[in-house]
């Protein structure tokens, strides 16, 4: 902003507000504009792509940390001694209920 604008505003008794309110704002107009509208992009980009994308990474996450506890559990009972039976039901609990397998329906 040209300090010739501001000059002539003092010269003719302008105060500090009114030199910001007709010079200053004018002129940075444009630019407020743009940061305003990238700000908007920047927003609708996160909310429609990077929301979802981290929600699929927070599921991925879960579910490896879900794996990791059922292999940690299997060793610890292999290293406790425990039966290949005995060990099959502890880790048959981490699968849903219509996944496991149904020893009653086996044996008819």
């Amino acid at each position: 902003i040209e300090e010739s604008l501001y000059d002539a505003a003092k010269i003719d008794g302008a105060t500090e507000f009114q030199q910001f309110r007709y010079i200053t704002f004018p002129s940075l107009r444009p630019e407020i504009a743009v940061a305003l509208i990238t700000t908007l992009y920047g927003a609708m980009i996160s909310n429609i792509v990077f929301l979802p994308f981290a929600d699929k990474l927070g599921y991925y996450s879960k579910r490896e940390l879900e794996v990791r506890e059922v292999i940690v559990r299997g060793i610890l009972s292999i290293q406790d001694g425990d039966n290949p039976r005995v060990l099959e039901q502890k880790l048959s609990t981490f699968l849903p209920v219509n996944q496991r397998r149904n020893e009653d329906k086996e044996a008819a």
